[in-house]
């Protein structure tokens, strides 16, 4: 009968302060961070160390000198009382560093989950002097686990050189939900009612899955968002000050979600799932390794059914007319995502990685939609009343997608890798409304818009990395990524006496009152960077870096021209070079830590930006977007101050500034305006007079000063809170629409949000977990949104060490409202929007197989470089 064992997690008991003991730059790539020590039946207490000025280093290998051994655990003892009075972790390339280490003579443990402890006995410390342990050999063991007893438990917040990691699997209040629900703790980030992400107040970001991109994440990041399940999401990175190795896309940063991988010989399945009165999941995932190789597997289903409210008017400054909208509807939708991959030990340092992922969507929204028409006398401005309208609106969108990836890696020696990756990726999206227009009961009119896109992305990347003696380390790379967006769009329209069936739209005569068109997007990438590190005896650690590239792009925008079989044909051609510099600065100041960094980025438009389609779904919000914008350009500054009080409570204050030219800026105008100004569109020529049009335009120049201050405060081991505020003030300099020309706009305001979040463990076998906060208002060019509070609690029972059943609540007091105001000289637009989203769900839990460990390696590649929204794995 094979051995329980417990393994202690005691040198992460003092979960905050292991954020301050870990190198700087430490956690960069992605692996299984979990650094358990293998000490049986004991607690690890952690005594005061006197302080000193020595340090203790090393290089933590296996046996065999293939690889580093990753995020092992090092605990430093007292020779005398074998009393543990510091410790940390190693980083990803095997190296630890004990610092302020006072004279004396101690031992030291090096253990991993998979080897054998290793204990070094009688270091002696002479005062002043730095002692370097070289390489740390550690001797492979397998042992079958029955159970695991988990003694600590990493903080919910961590804090990095260049990013911040929320630890997002110990977020019961995200149980059942997806990855936009999870997104919402995060500190420094915004999600609104769709699903869109904003950091510090820009979504000019670059969303990553597991360092990866997809082009269902450049089509849409609030879609991407709803196929990635809760229970899968490991950790959120938030890198604010990405270094030269990232792409330069991203001017506000990087969000990378790191998902559970296994570090596990032998066979596992997970399965978890919820049930709710307004979203439902089904999820499962395991793993498979046996000797060399090793496959994940994964799927994950979800069903959303909600009901919305709308209410809102628009106002023509200029003729006087205003139109009040009900609009109340059903929401439906379906997310799936699943994935394989593998990963195969090629022998001497080498591995090779490969998967596939899917992604699939269906998301159904039926709106009937109540229009009012008013008419203001010119003499008296009294409102009369002109007419009513009934419209009848079912809004399909479909969605799948595919990413293919292929990872070779090479480690010559501890600190001197390559790489080479490549990455194949491709989406369909379909979007059709259907729009009846009614008189009673009656269909007086159909009209259909249908939008078909297919998108794809081809790159190729290699990387090397050498450590030079001790203190520094150099990372050269290039990249190659070519993209491609093919779109059609077709409208058509019809009496109700051709057709009374939406079904029979595909079958309409061709009418010339049926305009459509599409465009053709090429976009070729190129880069090449190299980053440098050095760290003083000082402490004081510096790595600059700086990237090139160079874009080329062309597009074909055709039109179809109302009663003419010949279509207009647009050509744009383009091509920029871009040098993207970065630095980031680390040096302790006793118990405090600060931080300054620079990065200068850039932002593409992404794809619902460029795309033509004129979305008529709301006749009287109309969107769509624009095929010669350009890249926008931001300068990012950032200051921070961390310490740590104790071992349980951990804090930082950070100060940002940031600097946008040429902005990417959302503009409305009106119907009239909007005919004026894009002349060539014929849908754009016989809109609803009442109608406000949306698209972007590069006219905006944008200023942002703030800062931001998040904490992880620990009552005691099974009491903790974590707090986060941010507070901005946003100056935005664009253009307005007025008529058929374009005058100067200002706008400012300051934006407040913040949230807490409590974890409470009430027994051995329940947890609870509780969260509130508010998202502060957003301010635009032309109006602004206002502030939405949301809150959540969730309760946990441990059944056993494999299952486990919970209950969670959202905004369970009355749902959400958000209202939306804009004003021009030309035109007022309000609206009001009702979310139903008083979520009450089950969730459960369930872990079956029989595993080892061993230990993890895998790398990988990204593209992190479109508007839309890590380091390798």
């Amino acid at each position: 009968m094979s051995r329980k064992i417990h393994i202690l997690i005691g040198i992460l008991i003092s979960t905050s302060t292991f954020a301050q003991w870990g190198p700087p730059g430490g956690g960069g790539r992605n692996q299984e961070r979990v650094p358990p020590n293998r000490q049986q039946n004991t607690e690890l207490n952690l005594d005061v160390a006197p302080k000193g000025n020595s340090k203790i280093s090393g290089n933590i290998v296996d046996q065999e000198l293939t690889t580093a051994v990753e995020f092992a655990s090092v605990a430093l003892l007292d020779a005398a009382t074998g009393r543990a009075i510091d410790g940390t972790m190693a980083d990803d390339k095997g190296k630890f560093e004990l610092k302020k280490v006072a004279e004396g003579t101690y031992n030291l443990t090096v253990s991993f989950v998979g080897y054998e402890t290793l204990k070094i006995e009688k270091i002696k410390v002479e005062k002043g002097k730095d002692v370097d342990l070289g390489v740390i050999k550690l001797k492979s063991s397998s042992i079958t686990l029955e159970g695991v007893v988990v003694t600590g438990e990493k903080p919910v917040i961590e804090e990095k050189v260049d990013r911040l990691v929320y630890n997002a699997e110990r977020d019961m209040t995200a149980a059942g939900g997806d990855a936009s629900d999870v997104l919402k703790n995060v500190p420094m980030l915004s999600v609104d009612l769709d699903g869109n992400v904003s950091l510090r107040g820009s979504e000019n970001i670059q969303v990553l899955i597991n360092n990866k991109p997809s082009t269902i994440v450049a089509s849409s990041i609030a879609d991407a968002l709803k196929m990635i399940p809760s229970e899968l999401i490991k950790s959120v990175e938030v890198i604010t000050s990405p270094s030269a190795k990232y792409d330069a896309e991203g001017t506000a940063g990087i969000i990378n979600i790191i998902t559970k991988k296994s570090t596990l010989q032998g066979l596992n399945l997970n399965l978890n799932g919820g049930l709710g009165n307004r979203a439902s999941n089904l999820g499962f995932n395991g793993n498979y390794r046996t000797g060399k190789l090793g496959i994940s597997f994964g799927g994950f289903g979800r069903m959303n059914y909600n009901k919305s409210k709308n209410e809102s008017f628009n106002e023509n400054l200029v003729t006087g007319l205003r139109t009040d909208q009900l609009s109340t509807g059903r929401n439906n939708g379906m997310f799936g995502r699943y994935n394989i991959g593998f990963d195969y030990d090629l022998g001497k340092g080498q591995t090779l990685y490969g998967g596939v992922a899917f992604g699939t969507r269906a998301f159904n929204r039926f709106n009937d939609q109540n229009f009012t028409y008013f008419g203001r006398d010119s003499l008296t401005h009294a409102q009369t009343l002109l007419r009513k309208e009934l419209r009848d609106l079912d809004a399909l969108n479909r969605g799948l997608s595919i990413d293919y990836t292929l990872d070779y890696v090479k480690i010559f020696q501890p600190g001197t890798e390559w790489s080479v990756s490549a990455m194949y990726s491709q989406s369909k999206d379909r979007t059709d409304n259907y729009t009846n227009y009614l008189n009673g009961n009656t269909i007086y009119k159909k009209q259909w818009n249908d939008n078909d896109n297919m998108n794809s992305e081809l790159a190729f990347q290699t990387d090397f990395l050498k450590s030079i003696g001790k203190n520094q380390q150099l990372e050269v790379g290039a990249k190659s990524l070519s993209r491609t967006i093919d779109s059609k769009y077709l409208y058509l329209l019809s009496e109700s006496s051709v057709s009374q069936d939406k079904d029979n739209f595909d079958n309409l005569p061709e009418d010339p009152r049926n305009p459509g068109g599409g465009l053709k997007y090429n976009q070729s990438i190129y880069a090449a960077y190299a980053a440098y590190t050095y760290s003083t005896a000082s402490k004081l650690t510096m790595k600059a870096g700086g990237r090139f590239e160079y874009t080329t792009l062309d597009a074909t925008q055709t039109i179809n021209q109302v009663g003419s079989d010949v279509p207009v044909k647009q050509y744009f051609k383009d091509e920029y070079p871009v040098f993207v510099p970065s630095l980031n600065i680390s040096k302790p100041f006793g118990t405090y830590t600060t931080k300054l960094s620079y990065n200068y980025r850039i932002q593409r438009p992404g794809l619902r930006q460029v795309n033509p389609n004129i979305n008529l779904a709301d006749p009287l919000n109309i969107s769509m977007g624009t095929t010669d914008l350009v890249p926008e350009k931001t300068h990012n500054v950032e200051l921070s101050v961390s310490k740590s009080i104790g071992q349980r409570t951990y804090l930082t204050l950070s100060t940002f500034g940031r600097y946008s030219g040429n902005n990417i800026t959302r503009v409305s105008m009106t119907a009239e305006g909007a005919a004026a100004r894009y002349p060539q569109i014929p849908e754009l020529q016989n809109l609803d007079p009442s109608a406000i049009v949306t698209t972007f335009e590069n006219i905006g120049k944008e200023t942002t000063l703030g800062g931001n201050f998040f904490g992880n405060i620990g009552i005691n081991r099974n009491w903790s809170f974590t707090t986060n505020f941010d507070m901005y003030y946003v100056n935005i300099e664009g253009k307005e629409f007025k008529g058929d020309r374009m005058v100067d706009r200002t706008t400012d305001g300051v934006v407040v949000s913040a949230r807490l979040s409590t974890n409470l463990k009430l027994a051995d076998k329940w947890s609870l977990q509780a969260n509130g906060g508010w998202r502060g208002r957003r301010v635009s060019l032309q109006g602004e949104s206002a502030a939405v509070p949301n809150y959540a609690l969730a309760v946990r029972y441990d059944i056993n060490k494999a299952a486990s059943i919970g209950l969670g609540a959202d905004n369970f007091f009355g749902g959400i409202k958000m209202k939306n105001n804009s004003a021009t000289s030309q035109f007022i637009s309000n609206s009001t929007s009702y979310m139903y989203n008083q979520n009450i769900r089950l969730t459960f839990s369930y872990k079956m197989g029989n595993m080892r460990f061993v230990q993890s390696k895998k790398r990988g590649i990204s593209n992190d470089d479109t508007k839309g929204g890590g380091d390798e794995e």
